[in-house]
């Protein structure tokens, strides 16, 4: 099993991190995993800590299909389903904000033993129509970025 470690490199604190669960590997077999996955898995990893030093929330976007699982200091819980891709998170009072990749947010608590989505929130462009335009077509970045800025999520396209 892979087990990640947080390393906080300006005090050389670790955390140890439950193994990933091997279902979140399939279906690429260990070898291929070991020799290659093992530098791109995890495409992001943000960490909340909780209200004891011990207690914490890992959220990770994974895997080729770029999915988000999270751990609670005591299981993984995998959140998305095959159909989405993510392209960012981030935490914010509490809660958990992924950008999708077609540019929505989903809002989830993952504080309660049970996850729940709590927000879906679909990007409108406004302007002028007599122009057709994508809504991500032709920007300075193909990435999509959500970014806390004091008590707001701003999208960065």
């Amino acid at each position: 099993m892979i087990a990640p470690l947080l390393l906080n490199s300006s005090s050389s604190t670790t955390i140890n991190v439950l193994p990933l669960p091997l279902s979140f590997l399939l279906p690429v077999t260990y070898s291929y995993f070991d020799e290659y996955l093992r530098k791109t898995f995890i495409v992001k990893a943000i960490l909340m800590h909780c209200s004891s030093p011990s207690s914490y929330i890992l959220a990770i976007i994974y895997g080729s299909n770029s999915k988000i699982a999270y751990c609670n200091s005591a299981t993984w819980v995998e959140l998305s389903d095959d159909q989405q891709s993510y392209c960012d998170i981030v935490f914010s009072n509490n809660s958990l904000y992924a950008l999708t990749q077609d540019g929505s947010v989903e809002v989830c608590n993952i504080c309660g033993q049970i996850p729940k989505r709590l927000i879906l929130l679909t990007p409108t462009m406004e302007g002028n129509y007599e122009e057709e335009k994508p809504y991500l077509g032709d920007n300075f970045s193909r990435n999509l970025y959500l970014v806390v800025s004091a008590e707001e999520i701003l999208q960065v396209y």
